[in-house]
């Protein structure tokens, strides 16, 4: 249990035990550039420096994270290569992810839902990500390279945004098991079901996709309703 227990406190902030207390104002990062290796220790467990500098990355860019130390932000998980494999920053009221996340080289799940962001970096897409929540923000757009995601991401949930379209490059993953974009502002065009000549027909499957405020949507050039955005 002793060597279980600084894992169990990145969930948690703060944990007991007969022996040790973790507290998180007793983890101070200073950077990697003077290490003599590529981790860094805390509580005897090694953590791949070049990961935690990102994880300090994105709290340089979140006025709401000020003042947190890398280790401690969100929920974490991370392998036995010392490597950070899922990260939750769920309702943390952030409005930026650096573009620096793309040397997280492990992540496998991002949960950023429940927060305040606007756009995604583009090189998003060349995380390993299997899994990625993003919804219930005000994000507009998708990275145009989503499709890059097309051998490993499983699930997509993006609902209660604002996107008005979606990317052509979503028809590449081939690996989608759930997809979700209710509530938001996409016309048909860009939906799989739609009645007329659009790429977006048949070349992917969107599990949720009702609810959609197409107020901004004009008639097609055969009179399909709500099929693109207005002019």
């Amino acid at each position: 249990m002793k060597y279980l227990l600084p894992i169990l406190c990145l969930f948690i902030f703060s944990c007991d035990d007969d022996e040790d207390t973790f507290y998180e104002d007793t983890f101070y990062f200073e950077g990697c550039g003077e290490l003599e290796t590529d981790y860094i220790t805390y509580n005897d467990i090694n953590y791949y420096c070049n990961d935690v500098q990102i994880l300090q990355n994105i709290i340089d860019v979140n006025s709401s994270l000020e003042g947190r130390s890398p280790l401690f932000i969100g929920q974490q998980e991370w392998n036995n290569s010392y490597r950070l494999r899922t990260l939750n920053l769920d309702s943390t009221n952030i409005d930026s992810i650096p573009s620096s996340i793309d040397s997280l080289e492990f992540l496998w799940k991002l949960q950023l839902t429940g927060n305040n962001l606007v756009h995604l970096p583009e090189n998003i897409t060349n995380l390993p990500l299997a899994y990625l929540y993003i919804d219930n923000n005000d994000i507009v757009s998708l990275p145009e390279s989503i499709g890059n995601l097309g051998n490993t991401l499983y699930y997509l949930y993006a609902d209660y945004n604002n996107l008005t379209t979606i990317p052509i490059s979503i028809c590449n993953l081939a690996s989608l098991s759930l997809t979700s974009f209710t509530n938001n502002n996409i016309c048909n065009y860009y939906l799989p079901n739609n009645e007329g000549p659009s790429p977006y027909s048949g070349c992917f499957e969107i599990d949720y996709y009702h609810s959609q405020n197409q107020s901004n949507c004009c008639d097609g050039p055969n009179g399909e309703p709500n099929w693109t955005t207005c002019p």
